[in-house]
């Protein structure tokens, strides 16, 4: 049995998180020994979701507890002390997979790119087969996580295989290092269990559009604000509508701020929910606000539900709706979004089309390709 470990710099309940829960428990059905080792903080609900037989370790200790350790281990610079993209950063690729890999693995992967990527990069083991997942289209993230253009490069080309999960990624990447390098492979999912918790039911007003975004609020990449803004817009034209918003993170309460002081009653704030597939159900329109995406977690989902989306220019967007065919892709803007969503709201033909057109796409997500997709990444030379 081929043992492989999965490396993320933390566990919050973000899309990104989830596709590598769909991942380790899609490897350990395919008969692998999966270890997934994360350095920082975790979300419980989200660990819940691995497979019983998913080995999860775990650096992360608060750092009050370290202080039971020894002066000699503290004047080490233990990372749990500091920034761990910090302490990544200050120390060379070898010294950190010395350090933190304490076993033999017959794959390597390095799931969130950047500082993961680094210690894969490191790697002294030379029976092993690396392999680091590019989730965003935003590449500048991952070189300010490891220092320089330059220690993308050098990290990047000592990864055998780079997976991106959209052509578009794969594009942006590949003016960085070479394309022969590159592999796309977009994000698996449990569609059936995504489709068996969502027949829990929940009650939404019927006498007008219920929007919903199920997301990381987090307004630098998802664009709330700008999305409330169009909201604000839409209620001065006089329109009946509820948005609903799932989930929490670092601006929820700048968020939620916002929306009180432009007085948007119809913007609901359902916070973190452990079953968000029930409201996508339950809504009629998924939206999509955010600046940039690598292949959307919740915008699968939603297609998966068969509901109609709305979404910005992102990357991943167009092959999902193959162009426009299967969803309204609208410019990348404020202005952008409200002239979408006030077109659905205009005309109801409009979202009926829509409303079928997302029934044909339905089956876009298929689990046994992913196994598939998978299985031929991981075996080939």
């Amino acid at each position: 049995m081929k043992k492989v470990v999965i490396l993320t710099p933390s566990l919050g309940m973000g899309g990104m998180e989830r596709v590598l829960v769909n991942y380790a428990n899609l490897l350990v059905s395919m008969d692998y020994d999966v270890t997934v080792l994360n350095f920082t903080y975790h979300d419980e609900e989200l660990i819940k979701s691995f497979d019983e037989r998913v080995r999860y370790q775990s650096y992360y200790s608060p750092v009050k507890h370290l202080f039971k350790s020894s002066l000699k281990s503290i004047l080490k610079g233990d990372f749990r002390l500091c920034s761990f993209t910090k302490w990544v950063k200050k120390h060379n690729a070898q010294y950190l997979y010395k350090k933190l890999i304490r076993d033999d693995f017959d794959v390597e992967i390095a799931f969130f790119g950047g500082i993961t990527a680094k210690i894969v990069s490191g790697s002294t083991n030379l029976k092993a087969k690396g392999l680091v997942w590019i989730h965003s289209a935003n590449i500048q993230g991952l070189i300010d996580d490891i220092g320089s253009e330059e220690d993308f490069r050098k990290v990047y080309n000592s990864i055998e295989n780079v997976v991106c999960v959209s052509n578009e990624v794969k594009k942006r990447v590949s003016q960085l290092i070479s394309e022969d390098r590159l592999t796309v492979v977009h994000n698996p999912h449990d569609v059936e269990k995504v489709r068996e918790l969502a027949s829990e039911r929940v009650e939404m007003p019927k006498d007008r559009l219920n929007l919903i975004n199920v997301s990381r609020l987090d307004d630098k990449s998802k664009g709330f604000i700008r999305l409330l803004d169009v909201c604000n817009r839409l209620n001065a034209d006089g329109f009946n509508y509820n948005l609903w918003v799932v989930g929490d993170g670092p601006d929820a309460e700048k968020i939620k701020a916002y929306a009180k002081e432009l007085k948007l009653d119809n913007v609901k704030f359902l916070g973190k929910q452990s079953n968000p597939y029930k409201y996508v159900s339950a809504a009629d329109v998924y939206v999509c606000s955010s600046y940039y995406e690598g292949f959307s977690m919740t915008m699968m989902e939603a297609i998966i539900l068969a509901k109609p989306i709305l979404t910005t220019d992102v990357s991943g967007a167009d092959e999902m709706l193959d162009g426009g065919k299967y969803g309204i892709i609208v410019e990348n803007s404020e202005d952008g979004i409200y002239q979408g969503i006030k077109s659905l709201l205009k005309d109801n033909m409009l979202y009926e089309f829509y409303q079928n057109k997302a029934e044909e796409r339905k089956n876009f997500f298929d689990s046994k390709k992913a196994k598939a997709n998978l299985e031929k990444l991981l075996c080939q030379n």
